[in-house]
């Protein structure tokens, strides 16, 4: 809603104006008769109405048509990134791939080849662009150790879980936050130094 702030505020001043400009150049001063007419629904013999009539429509067209096709987008999926972390959301008894490097790209290949469900979060969104593109169930442009953002591929709902980032603090951040989602699905994780 933020982003059609300013193209409603010059329809709704553009209409404000075409309304005060009938209004004062109206014999009858009637106030339904200069509503209608300023909606272009009633015609009026003034020289401004010819060219008001012919600016309401594109007004109307580009701005109101505009936000609402952009907002059926939003929300019956047609924003692929939106599509596809309610993909993830909805899945049960599925994979989740925390971090789509060399390692968690294998994974997703064999989960695919297999048909098993997965859902893959990564912090980058060129690394899983190709699996946007294809519909995949991806919660993209995540921060995997936020919980909200892990909560979005369904960790409540997973049997297990592959954390295959390199970064070991992350990794263990991100562990924390699934264990306080889901105690029983299995955690694979990748850790280099004997120490942790």
């Amino acid at each position: 809603m933020k982003r059609f702030r300013l193209p409603f505020i010059i329809f709704i001043l553009f209409w404000i104006i075409g309304f005060v400009v009938f209004y004062i150049i109206d014999e009858n001063k009637n106030f339904w008769n200069i509503v209608l007419t300023s909606i272009c629904v009633n015609e009026s013999s003034h020289t401004f109405y010819n060219f008001y009539q012919l600016l309401w429509p594109l007004l109307f067209e580009l701005l109101i048509l505009t936000f609402i096709i952009s907002a059926l987008q939003e929300f019956y999926g047609y924003n692929p990134i939106v599509n596809s972390r309610k993909i993830a959301s909805g899945r049960k008894n599925h994979s989740v791939i925390l971090g789509y490097n060399h390692l968690g790209e294998r994974i997703v290949e064999y989960l695919r080849e297999n048909k098993c469900p997965y859902s893959v979060v990564d912090i980058e969104l060129q690394k899983v662009d190709d699996l946007i593109s294809l519909n995949q169930p991806v919660v993209v442009v995540g921060d995997y150790t936020d919980i909200d953002i892990i909560r979005l591929a369904g960790i409540e709902k997973c049997k297990e879980v592959f954390c295959v980032t390199t970064d070991l603090r992350r990794a263990l951040i991100a562990t924390e936050k699934v264990r306080e989602l889901n105690k029983d699905c299995a955690l694979y994780m990748r850790v280099f130094d004997d120490h942790f």
